[in-house]
């Protein structure tokens, strides 16, 4: 119907707000050494792509990725650090400090400690 009309998207306010408070509760249950700055729904909401910042209490600072026990259906799609994107592989490692983009499906993550299995 939009595409017959012109247009190639639209802005719902209700799924707007909807992910605003979504994103507000689940980074106020999140842990402080996790800390969640972005959450956004995709696909209808199946797909969650979130933004942390790692801090000193994620298990697994330091570590290879390829060393992870990830669950099913996680992504680490991309670590921010300093002014680096880098786009991992299992021979990279998160650092404290680094921003780190999630991406899953069917799993709500809280805290970066969250995508381990």
């Amino acid at each position: 119907m939009l595409t017959k009309m012109g247009m190639e998207s639209y802005v719902n306010i209700s799924e707007i707000t909807s992910d605003i408070i979504t994103q507000y509760v689940r980074a106020r249950s999140s842990v402080s050494s996790s800390n969640m700055k972005t959450l956004y729904k995709l696909v209808d909401g199946k797909i969650e792509a979130i933004e942390f910042v790692a801090g000193e209490g994620i298990s697994f600072l330091n570590k290879p990725i390829s060393s992870l026990r990830i669950k099913k259906d996680i992504l680490i799609a991309a670590i921010q650090r300093k002014n680096k994107t880098i786009f991992p592989t299992g021979s990279d490692v998160i650092k404290e400090h680094d921003r780190v983009i999630i991406v899953s499906k069917d799993t709500k993550i809280y805290s970066l400690n969250d995508i381990l299995s």
